[in-house]
């Protein structure tokens, strides 16, 4: 669990991501849900969020479930860490889902602040499973009833599990359709079944078992993007949970091409000659934890720079660079940087507020990240 934890922290913090964790107490135990965003640019209280649960049973490798919603979500972190949007980006690894969903349920309940809107939530639930070998998928008790169409196109497929299911109830409709829309425009060779739950999905527990949950019951839009789990993948929840020759990493890629291109549409992503500006990270060398462990944020009040916090450092001499987003140096200032960790001011000129690109620059390497100022 350590060992996930550090690679999601890792990448959140290298890709330029603001980066918290949030203690989830449950009996003598203390789980993390690993939180990183990409602030919006115009609408920053605005969020849109992928999120998987890291965590798996005890007698259980994981591959499936949740490993490939978990390297998912990364993969969308990776692509969008390249581009700023209107609206704010959030990727969530959720600890203790095994356990009832518990960091889930603690993220709804203590994590959302009052001023924050949530315009969609895209669970990652196990995409790796996918097979196109008649009566491999199977139905959960009471789904033609509820569902005769889906269950009407399973059945004329000849129960083959080679679709992602896209399970949206009452509220979370409009992104149902805009996540099967996006994979009909964008990856048509995804093939999507899409559920409209009835209201908090109460009705059919089966659909209820993922992150999407407590979303759902707090009234937020949320969907589960699932390969069907035990009705599907028939070492789920077992020790042949395994990655050898068990996952298709196209179905995966696709479903991930599928969550990207709705997330871009909904969190506006921004278009511009910014582009043509590159900054390298971690040149010429593959550190097993960032050069410099450190994020930036401004006081409240404060209106003329900003603060790094530095919780390690490979180095102390540094130069710091601050480029708008077409690539414009617009600061430069030599550094020396707490190297035991701490915080380090850094005064600006005025600016207007908005997203920039931080570069440090030092004898190691260079690393970038994005900063948005007030």
């Amino acid at each position: 669990m350590n060992a996930t934890r550090d690679s999601i922290r890792n990448l959140f913090l290298n890709a330029g991501l603001h980066y918290e964790e949030q203690d989830v107490p449950m009996g003598n135990y203390t789980g993390k849900n690993l939180i990183g965003s990409l602030p919006g640019t115009f609408s920053p209280e605005k969020v849109v969020i992928n999120d998987a649960h890291y965590d798996t049973v005890n007698n259980a490798p994981g591959a499936d479930d949740n490993g490939s919603g978990t390297v998912g979500v990364m993969e969308a972190v990776r692509i969008f860490s390249r581009y700023p949007s209107k609206k704010t980006l959030r990727f969530i690894g959720f600890d203790l889902e095994e356990s009832g969903l518990v960091g889930s349920t603690r993220y709804v309940s203590m994590g959302i602040p009052a001023t924050e809107q949530i315009e969609g939530v895209f669970n990652h639930e196990m995409i790796g499973y996918w097979s196109d070998e008649p009566n491999t998928q199977t139905l959960p008790q009471g789904f033609p009833f509820l569902f005769p169409a889906a269950a009407a196109a399973v059945a004329a497929n000849e129960y083959r599990g080679d679709f992602i299911t896209n399970v949206g109830n009452t509220a979370s409709q409009s992104i149902a359709l805009l996540f099967s829309n996006s994979a009909q425009q964008y990856v048509p060779d995804l093939k999507v079944i899409t559920l409209d739950v009835p209201g908090d999905g109460s009705i059919a527990p089966d659909l209820q078992r993922s992150d999407h949950a407590p979303f759902w019951i707090a009234g937020k839009k949320a969907l589960m993007l699932t390969d069907g789990a035990n009705f599907r993948n028939e070492c789920y929840h077992t020790p042949g949970d395994t990655l050898d020759e068990k996952l298709n990493f196209t179905f995966m890629s696709n479903v991930v091409k599928a969550t990207v291109a709705a997330m871009a549409q909904l969190a506006e992503i921004q278009h511009g000659d910014w582009t043509t500006a590159t900054f390298q990270s971690n040149v010429g060398i593959v550190p097993t934890r960032p050069l410099c462990d450190l994020y930036a944020y401004q006081q409240p009040g404060q209106d003329n720079g900003f603060v790094l916090e530095v919780r390690y450092c490979a180095f102390t001499e540094a130069v710091l660079e601050l480029y708008d987003m077409k690539g414009s140096l617009l600061y430069q200032e030599n550094a020396i940087l707490p190297e035991a960790g701490g915080a380090y001011p850094v005064l600006l000129p005025n600016l207007s507020g908005g997203v920039y690109v931080l570069k440090i620059r030092h004898a190691a390497g260079t690393q970038a990240q994005k900063i948005m100022l007030r």
